[in-house]
């Protein structure tokens, strides 16, 4: 039987090993990501990064290769990552989407991981590419940062990311120009059934529309992700409405594992649909 000082001696043992391996995983990985905060991947964030993503070595290189593409930082670009792979290792049918593609790299994230799994599916890239439409009332005062052409791309950003740099098929990877309220429509019947649905639209009108018109495709098990949820009012609101009316209360989870703090502005969140429809989303 252990004395209450033999238990007293192993319990300190075991939290100063526990201490030393923690100082050991932070040297070790402030050896690797410290250097690349002085190159162009400073923007990855990379300091957030798992030690464990250097053991995934196709995984960081997609990372790399999509970071001039894209604002996010490694934990976004990450969920985006184990999602798509979550739902290609389930077997989940249905397509890719992304309404707010701007450069395209978090889509070519989605459309990387279905190339690599077979290319079971379509990835599409949807984007105004004209810029930000005027934001409304619920989105806020705060918005000059991106609004009119400050978030401006073009479709052959996308083009020279997924076709050049990652050789991505073009008969899997379609990209969509034209405000939503013209192209969802029109081309949510083509899209079908939906795996994996990202919103990156931030504005209150635009994330209820891509929700009214393109929700009810998202397969039972399916994931949806709000970018903007914690950043922009309007989103917020948009997402909290929607399911409000239908009387569903979706278990959001945040991106990240720092109680929901992304930098300085509260994380995306994202939730996977229910298996069984007709019941709350707890």
């Amino acid at each position: 039987m252990l004395t209450p000082a033999i238990r007293f001696f192993m319990i300190k043992n075991y939290l100063r090993k526990s201490w030393l391996a923690i100082r050991l995983y932070r040297t070790v990985k402030n050896a690797v990501v410290f250097p690349l905060r002085f190159t162009p991947l400073r923007t990855l964030q990379l300091k957030n990064m798992p030690l464990t993503d250097l053991l995934r070595p196709w995984k960081l290189r997609l990372m790399i290769a999509v970071s001039s593409h894209t604002k996010n930082g490694y934990p976004r670009l990450a969920n985006i990552y184990d999602l798509a792979t979550d739902v290609e290792r389930r077997g989940l049918g249905g397509a890719f989407v992304e309404c707010g593609t701007w450069k395209g790299g978090t889509t070519a994230i989605m459309g990387a991981v279905a190339h690599r799994f077979g290319d079971r599916r379509a990835t599409w890239y949807l984007d105004s590419f004209e810029g930000m439409p005027q934001p409304a009332p619920e989105d806020g005062g705060e918005t000059e940062e991106i609004a009119g052409d400050a978030l401006k791309a073009s479709v052959d950003d996308v083009e020279k990311l997924i076709f050049g740099k990652l050789g991505l098929p073009p008969a899997h990877n379609r990209i969509i120009k034209g405000w939503f309220e013209e192209t969802l429509p029109r081309v949510k019947n083509e899209i079908g059934p939906i795996a994996l649905l990202r919103l990156d639209a931030d504005w209150y009108e635009a994330t209820k529309l891509i929700l009214n018109e393109l929700y009810a495709q998202v397969v039972p098990g399916g994931w949806l992700i709000f970018d903007d949820y914690g950043r922009w009012p309007g989103c917020k609101t948009a997402v909290d409405e929607f399911f409000a009316a239908r009387r569903l209360a979706p278990k959001l989870s945040f991106v990240g594992n720092r109680g929901g703090v992304y930098g300085d502005r509260l994380a995306p969140m994202y939730f996977k649909k229910p298996e069984v429809q007709g019941t709350k989303h707890g």
